[in-house]
């Protein structure tokens, strides 16, 4: 095992990914107050908007401490940042290098990640501005971390690669998954990892689905049963199992979710893992190529955010998604919030929203 992972207890090898190539069922559950076109009944929106620019950036992701502070990033480099009610306005002239994803432990330290000409980034904001600390030669489209523990933080991108680092030690890569169907013309696009922690997470990969499985010896991958699926987030609803939610295109969102095994209350019995489908629109036009982009939620309910300004709503308890009336057509690239009443949604054209899922 090297000596970088010994931290982490993760060992990502070839050798380790469990070939895990099942096609599990897609569960149905039923939706509510979505129409099949997409349509929302209810024109009001619970959602104001705060800032917009007829020219401005693509905001792709958003994170925060708590209501007094957030950080939104996007292309050119452009980030905002929000203190005490006062929000400033940073970047946004580095034409071609751009923010995909930013996440962080506090208001002074937060990473963003991104592409640029010549392959990706790694940026650190230490609460006055942003440096790179790392450069990599492929672009980084995702970023997550854990508080407890080594605070170890990792980034994904294309072709399979995984970069980590923890505090005193540099970034690098610490794996690279390789292609798992040898019709693959390539190794697979990483474009979003979360998770509980060092020991369940979920990185989601477009054709597939990688799930750190310990019991199993390492990452384990599963197929969607939709030929016509493309995975783009993944995000860990907060509690003590398994439980992800994975947005799609056709507007879609599926559950990812396990039960058993060896949980916090010491669970007996192997681990079962199942996908369900909570919704896919097949009606409204261009939906093919239309995704769900970025979600966040409490352990009581979930909202979720995509392109031409779709906005879902998810219950936990049910799992029965509502359409959110939009205030936008525009695409919506995040979501955070402090609380179900305190939500902040960023998109094209510098969009920040802001409003209650109450």
């Amino acid at each position: 095992m090297r000596s970088f992972l010994s931290f982490t207890m993760i060992m990502l090898s070839a050798g380790a990914i469990v070939c895990c190539r099942q096609l599990l069922s897609i569960d149905e559950l039923p939706v509510s107050a979505v129409e099949k076109d997409g349509s929302v009944a209810d024109a009001g929106s619970p959602f104001s908007v705060v800032n917009g620019q007829p020219q401005g950036e693509t905001l792709y992701g958003i994170w925060g401490t708590g209501p007094e502070f957030f950080v939104a990033v996007g292309t050119s480099s452009v980030s905002f940042v929000y203190r005490k009610g006062l929000m400033t306005r940073l970047g946004g002239t580095s034409l071609g290098r751009d923010y995909s994803a930013v996440w962080g432990t506090s208001t002074t330290d937060v990473y963003a990640v991104g592409r640029s000409p010549s392959g990706g980034f790694v940026d650190h904001f230490d609460g006055e501005g942003w440096l790179e600390v790392y450069h990599s030669n492929t672009a980084l489209l995702g970023v997550w971390g854990v508080t407890e523990g080594t605070g170890a933080v990792f980034a994904v991108g294309i072709e399979g690669k995984i970069f980590g680092t923890k505090p005193g030690s540099p970034w690098s890569v610490i794996e690279t998954i390789p292609k798992v169907n040898p019709t693959d013309e390539e190794k697979p696009s990483l474009w979003s990892i979360s998770g509980r922690n060092v020991d369940d997470f979920t990185i989601a990969a477009g054709t597939q689905l990688f799930h750190w499985e310990p019991a199993a010896g390492g990452i384990v991958y599963y197929e969607p049963m939709r030929s016509d699926m493309l995975i783009r987030f993944a995000w860990q609803i907060p509690g003590p199992t398994t439980s992800v939610l994975l947005g799609t295109n056709h507007y879609g969102i599926i559950w990812f979710s396990g039960s058993g095994g060896e949980g916090p209350a010491g669970d007996a019995g192997p681990i079962s893992y199942k996908i369900t489908n909570l919704i896919h629109d097949e009606a409204s036009p261009g939906a093919a190529d239309a995704f769900m982009e970025g979600a966040w939620g409490t352990s009581e309910k979930i909202i979720a955010v995509g392109d031409h300004g779709r906005i879902y709503a998810c219950n936990t308890g049910t799992m029965d998604v509502k359409t959110i009336a939009s205030p936008t057509d525009e695409s919506l690239g995040g979501v955070w919030g402090s609380s179900l009443d305190d939500v902040w949604i960023v998109g094209r054209r510098e969009l920040i929203l802001h409003g209650s899922i109450r």
